[in-house]
């Protein structure tokens, strides 16, 4: 007898605008097929909405009223999703439409990672990527709060030495002059205390040397009082020194974390460990993101998937202007290697954690162990999130390596209003799904300065053009086929047109405010990836002396983050 092939069981990482759309898809089309499990369980932060708890809201109104807001049709017949019971019986063509955009009761919203992930098959990532690391994190034993503050200040005091000297040096400077000055002030008051003595000494001499020595002991009594002055002036400038010093931790835990010290300090108690998935687990990465090194891009999905005792893979092929590019992850530098050395002495060791660090620099080593070195595609594609959960027809592209892993997920996301291709090339597609929103950042300048569609193509296809020149020039294999599917110039002109990152740059181009008042003002929570991106691509062609072979790029961030005029857009 043949033994029955388990079924697939999925999880969703992440619920936001994306997640909720795709937890519509995918709750769905599980429902067609007995490759998986009925069940879909979606990792949902926990949040209160008018006084209730978002899970609770989900899984009793099948709907995410905070990031899915949007009003559409809902599938009749699926009030009571039990999972011991029959699956109902479903076509793709019988879903009535109805008020609201609502889940099939087969997704589950959990608020506990760890629950969410037990015995999952599958994973899809669909978070923003600055809160990666954070969910990922994994430790052997649940940490205490004393923990994560103390290795968080750890790691922010080394690299406030190296990232910020200046601050750290005057605040040490300050600290150490304080601590002269106590040294002074404690001797002048030993100095107090022996002309006391000697005036108790003088008293013992008769009834006139007893006023002369009783004047002596005021005499000493008051230099004891100075000294004592003194030392205190010595204490609060050794507390000036610590504070300088602080104020140096915090500038650089500032430039860790793009939420600031105190999000880096809390975010490892939000989100639990992720090593409770079932052996073989596979992921696929939706997020529109991509890290940075001194050395070069790193992709997420090589974030998620890398094992703690692989070491650095080989090196691609060398191209001009840079060293050795590859898919994977570089070995970190020396003065990293050192640093997470001294700081993680007896734990497993993760040669990339160091180049991870700018995304949680309390993160523990065991993050890539917890992850088990999965295969890790990339789904990406011209997706507006309202849209496709209102089954607007589109297509999305999955990148893979593993081409049976690649159809598993083709045939989970796939439906008539929601066409998947795949292709072989990860970092392509992965690629493209991040800098397109660096470009619509120069698209929502336009619309803001009020330009035609002329001025926009413009951007586009200069956009494109430094997409495809940055992909080739970073990492191997990267197919000329994958510009061309929806993850490439669909994707870019969908988001030019439409979208959070070309919304917000246009109220920007307005002058309505600061990066972080516009996105708290128009994103209801959500988070701007484009400006992140711009950023983190500057690092690499700063570094590299490539700006001029980027104009477009530097331009992009010159004007979100040096001051420049919007209307410079035009000045390439």
């Amino acid at each position: 007898m043949h033994r029955q092939k388990a079924k697939e069981k999925v999880t969703i990482v992440g619920s936001g605008n994306w997640g909720s759309a795709i937890a519509k898809i995918v709750g769905r089309n599980v429902l067609t097929s007995d490759e998986f499990e009925d069940e879909v369980r979606m990792w949902v932060f926990q949040e209160q909405v008018n006084g209730k708890n978002l899970t609770d809201i989900i899984n009793t109104q099948h709907e995410n009223v905070k990031y899915l807001p949007v009003r559409l049709p809902q599938t009749p017949g699926l009030s009571a999703y039990n999972p011991a019971a029959r699956r109902p019986s479903l076509s793709r063509t019988n879903f009535v439409l109805a008020q609201g955009i609502k889940f099939t009761p087969n997704v589950i919203a959990d608020p506990d990672l760890t629950h969410a992930c037990t015995g999952s098959t599958l994973l899809i990532f669909v978070l923003p990527h600055q809160f990666l690391g954070y969910a990922t994190a994994a430790r052997r034993h649940s940490p205490t709060i004393a923990t994560d503050v103390a290795a968080a200040v750890a790691v922010a005091a080394a690299l406030t030495l190296l990232r910020a000297p200046i601050l750290v040096a005057s605040g040490i400077a300050v600290t150490v002059c304080g601590i002269a000055v106590t040294l002074c002030g404690i001797a002048v008051t030993l100095c107090g205390i022996a002309v006391t003595l000697c005036g108790i000494a003088a008293s013992l001499c008769g009834i006139a040397a007893s006023l002369c020595g009783i004047a002596a002991s005021l005499c000493g009594i008051a230099v004891t009082l100075c000294g004592i002055a003194v030392t205190l002036c010595g204490i609060a400038a050794s507390l000036c020194g610590i504070a300088a010093t602080l104020c140096g931790v915090a500038a650089t835990l500032c430039r860790l974390s793009p939420h600031g010290w105190w999000t880096l300090l809390c975010a490892r108690r939000i989100c639990p460990k992720m090593n409770t998935v079932a052996k073989g687990c596979r992921a696929i990465s939706l997020i529109k993101g991509i890290e940075f090194n001194d050395r070069g891009p790193i992709l997420i999905s090589n974030m998620i998937k890398v094992r703690p005792s692989e070491s650095a893979p080989p090196h691609a092929t060398t191209r001009r202007h840079t060293p050795a590019p590859t898919s994977e992850l570089r070995a970190p530098s020396a003065l990293h290697a050192a640093l997470h050395a001294a700081l993680h002495a007896g734990r497993p060791r993760c040669p990339e954690d160091a180049d991870r660090w700018r995304m949680s620099a309390a993160r523990p080593p065991s993050l890539q162990e917890a992850m088990g070195g999965m295969d890790v595609s990339v789904l990406m594609g011209a997706n507006v999130a309202n849209e496709v959960a209102k089954d607007d027809f589109c297509e999305s592209t999955v990148g893979y390596s593993n081409s049976a892993n690649g159809a598993t997920w083709q045939r989970l996301f796939d439906c008539p209003t929601f066409r998947i291709g795949t292709i072989k090339d990860v970092a392509g597609v992965e690629l493209c799904g991040a800098l397109k929103n660096v470009v619509a950042i120069g698209a929502g300048y336009c619309d803001g300065l009020g330009y035609g569609g002329n001025t926009k193509a413009a951007i586009i296809r200069i956009g494109l053009k430094e997409t495809i020149k940055f992909c080739k020039m970073f990492f191997s294999g990267v197919r000329d086929d994958t510009f061309f599917e929806s993850c490439g110039l669909a994707d870019l002109v969908t988001t030019c047109f439409g979208g959070r990152n070309r919304k917000c740059a246009e109220a920007f181009a307005k002058g309505e405010g600061t990066w972080d008042e516009i996105e708290k003002k128009l994103l209801n929570g959500q988070k701007l990836q484009g400006t992140l991106c711009a950023k983190d691509v500057m690092v690499v062609l700063k570094t590299k002396k490539l700006e001029k072979e980027f104009p477009l790029f530097t331009r992009i961030y010159e004007i979100a983050y040096e001051g420049k005029a919007p209307s410079t857009i035009v000045q390439l």
